[in-house]
C-alpha cells in the first residue's frame, strides 16, 4: 500500500472535530429557528412546532447532518492538510471496472457463504436437540428475534427516498472515506494488515452501534478493509458496501 501522510492522531482529530462541528451546527440551528420565531410572533406556536418537526425528520436530519459535518472535517483536517485530491487519492481509474466487478462478485460470494452459514447453524441446532436434548433451536431463534428488533428499529430511520439515498449512496461513500480511506490507512502505516484489518474492523462495527448485528458488520468491515488492502482503492469496498445496503433495505421492504 503505497504512503499515508496522516496518522492515527489526526484521523481522531477528524472525528473529535466532526462530533464538535454537529454539535455546534444543531445547537445554532435551534438557536437561530426560536430567535426567528421570537421576532415574528410565533414564539407560542414554535416549541410544538419544532418538536413535531424533530420527532418527524430528527433521525434523517442527524445522520445527514453528521455525514456532512464528517466529510468536512476529513477534507480540512487531512486532505486540505496534506494537500491531497479527496477522489483521485482513493480512486484507481486504469482499474475501474476491474475493482467494480471484484466488489460485487465479493459481496455475492460473502452474502452466499454468511446465508448458508445460518442455515447450518440452524441445521445444527435441530440436531443438537434431537440427539443431545436441550434448547440449542431455541437460543438460536432468540438470537434472531433479537436481530430482528434491531432491523426494525433502523428501518425506521430508513424509508423512502431520503433514507435511500444516504443508506444506498451517501453512507457507502463517506464510511469508505473515514474507515477505509483515513482509518484503515493511518492503521496500516501502524502495523501489519491483519492487525489494522481487525482493528479498523472492530471500529466500523463498533461504532454502527448494533448489539446482536454486530458480528455481521464486523464481518463486512473486515472483507472491506481486505478489498482496499488488495486494490489500493475505495472503488471495490464501494461496490461490495453499495451491494450490501441493497441488498438490507430490500430485506426491509420484505418485511425482515
Amino acid at each position: 500500500m503505497n504512503h499515508c501522510p496522516w496518522t492515527i492522531k489526526d484521523v481522531f482529530v477528524v472525528f473529535v472535530y466532526a462530533v464538535a462541528l454537529y454539535f455546534v451546527i444543531s445547537f445554532w440551528g435551534a438557536a437561530l429557528y426560536f430567535l426567528a420565531a421570537f421576532v415574528t410572533g410565533h414564539s407560542r406556536q414554535a416549541p410544538g412546532i419544532y418538536l413535531h418537526f424533530v420527532r418527524q425528520n430528527s433521525d434523517f436530519l442527524t445522520v445527514l447532518l453528521f455525514y456532512g459535518v464528517l466529510l468536512a472535517a476529513v477534507k480540512i483536517k487531512i486532505f486540505n492538510k496534506y494537500r491531497i485530491s479527496l477522489l483521485a487519492y482513493f480512486v484507481n481509474r486504469e482499474h475501474l471496472l476491474r475493482d467494480i466487478s471484484l466488489g460485487v462478485k465479493t459481496y455475492l460470494r460473502f452474502i452466499l457463504v454468511f446465508l448458508s452459514g445460518i442455515i447450518l447453524v440452524v441445521l445444527a441446532a435441530k440436531v443438537w436437540d434431537i440427539v443431545f436434548g436441550g434448547h440449542a433451536l431455541e437460543s438460536v431463534n432468540l438470537f434472531f428475534a433479537a436481530t430482528e428488533i434491531e432491523n426494525v428499529t433502523a428501518q425506521k430511520r430508513q424509508v423512502g427516498l431520503s433514507g435511500f439515498l444516504i443508506v444506498f449512496l451517501l453512507g457507502p461513500f463517506l464510511e469508505e472515506i473515514f474507515f477505509r480511506g483515513c482509518l484503515y490507512r493511518a492503521l496500516r502505516r501502524r502495523m501489519n494488515m491483519l492487525y489494522a484489518i481487525v482493528l479498523s474492523s472492530f471500529i466500523f462495527a463498533l461504532m454502527h452501534g448494533y448489539f446482536f448485528l454486530f458480528f455481521y458488520v464486523f464481518l463486512v468491515g473486515l472483507v472491506l478493509a481486505y478489498l482496499y488492502e488488495k486494490t489500493e482503492a475505495l472503488v471495490a469496498p464501494l461496490s461490495f458496501h453499495m451491494l450490501n445496503n441493497l441488498f438490507v433495505i430490500f430485506l426491509f421492504l420484505l418485511g425482515f
